[in-house]
């Protein structure tokens, strides 16, 4: 075979050798300098009968990403892969079997699977820098597909942050699942481009899934390994979760004393949140303490105001649904610059205190000075 194309997309050569046996052929050779083909079919009274296997080894997934473009969803992937630094390299087989009156049969298996990617880092001094985020298994990887029924036995990893194994069974709609260890978040990168713009960290977790497709019941616990810092999408700011846990349940999210920081103040949430069908929050049980910084006020208004320091001191309880919250919070205001945009009035919070719920907002002697002119007191 030479120069074989399909959909536009060029494969490269192979080299096949056919023979026959008995009632039926055997498939011998490779593909495209990559993959080993040996396979064979035959006809009995009962049906068609066929096995085959394609093994590969030291399968370097950008390389084959870049034979294969031609189709915008390959192109695509190139991009992405060059975005990230990513290297992958795979070896394994994957067999296919067919017997007249039994399901269609496939089992994979992955002997080596080493994968990275470049991250970007700032250094103390302010230096940029590359270090690569890598995963590779921990001895060999399994799945087998008979039917409706999907199996992946024990896979087990090693990263950066540590080692973790997950596992998993789909019988129709029924569904098993475990997956447990340390798990270095910036591998999530790639999948979640589209909400973060960074994201970095670690973090321990021991979570199980049962029941059904339609109705999956969960139970584990996440705690912070490594502090997380996240760049949302389209926020101004960065997030660091520093500590804390969360344990996931069916019906409910528990927190306990995890800490959110963002430019350098810290608030800290504890409590629950039912949940309801497709995991949507039903009721609220939440306890937030701690600071927030005012520079929040310029990612939610960046055309009113500008040039916004300072924090202030929250203790807040929230309970009722998202529809119909109860909020009782007070706010001690420290001292919060900030200048209006339009008018170039340079604008100081100086103390005071707000008490907020979900029938008033109360004012208490707040003192605001503008363009160090004026003073107003309020409350």
């Amino acid at each position: 075979l030479a120069g074989v194309t399909v959909m536009g997309v060029a494969l490269g050569d192979g080299i096949l050798t056919l023979s026959a046996i008995g009632a039926g052929v055997a498939v011998k050779g490779t593909l495209f300098n990559r993959f080993t083909v040996d396979a064979t079919a035959q006809l009995s009274p009962a049906g068609l009968r066929a096995a085959g296997s394609v093994a590969f080894s030291h399968l370097v997934l950008e390389d084959l990403a870049l034979q294969l473009r031609g189709g915008r969803e390959i192109t695509d992937l190139v991009k992405q892969l060059k975005d990230l630094g990513a290297h992958a390299v795979l070896s394994g087989r994957i067999d296919v079997s067919m017997q007249p009156e039994k399901p269609l049969t496939i089992q994979a298996v992955l002997t080596e699977l080493a994968a990275s990617i470049g991250q970007e880092i700032t250094e103390p001094g302010g230096q940029v820098s590359t270090r690569r985020v890598g995963l590779t298994n921990d001895g060999d990887l399994r799945a087998t597909v008979v039917g409706d029924h999907i199996a992946l036995d024990q896979a087990r990893f090693i990263t950066d942050a540590g080692r973790f194994s997950v596992t998993g069974e789909l019988e129709g709609e029924s569904l098993r699942a475990a997956l447990s260890g340390r798990l270095d978040l910036e591998l999530l990168q790639p999948l979640l481009r589209k909400r973060f713009q960074k994201l970095g960290g670690a973090i321990s977790l021991e979570v199980k899934v049962s029941g059904t497709t339609k109705k999956p019941l969960v139970d584990g616990t996440l705690a912070i390994a490594r502090p997380v810092n996240a760049v949302p999408a389209g926020f101004g700011s960065a997030i660091a979760v520093p500590s804390g846990t969360v344990h996931l349940q069916s019906d409910a999210v528990v927190l306990k004393e995890l800490a959110i920081s963002v430019a350098g103040a810290t608030l800290r949430l504890s409590g629950r949140a039912g949940l309801g069908a497709n995991f949507v929050p039903t009721s609220l049980a939440l306890q937030v303490n701690g600071e927030v910084s005012a520079s929040l006020l310029e990612s939610l208004a960046p055309d009113a105001i500008s040039d916004v320091s300072g924090s202030a001191r929250i203790d807040a309880q929230l309970s009722g649904t998202l529809e119909q919250p109860n909020i009782s919070a007070r706010i001690g205001l420290g001292e919060i610059q900030m200048r209006v945009r339009g008018i170039s009035s340079k604008v100081a919070v100086e103390s005071g205190m707000v008490e907020l719920s979900s029938r008033e907002l109360l004012l208490r002697e707040v003192k605001v000075r503008i363009n160090d002119d004026g003073r107003l007191l309020i409350g």
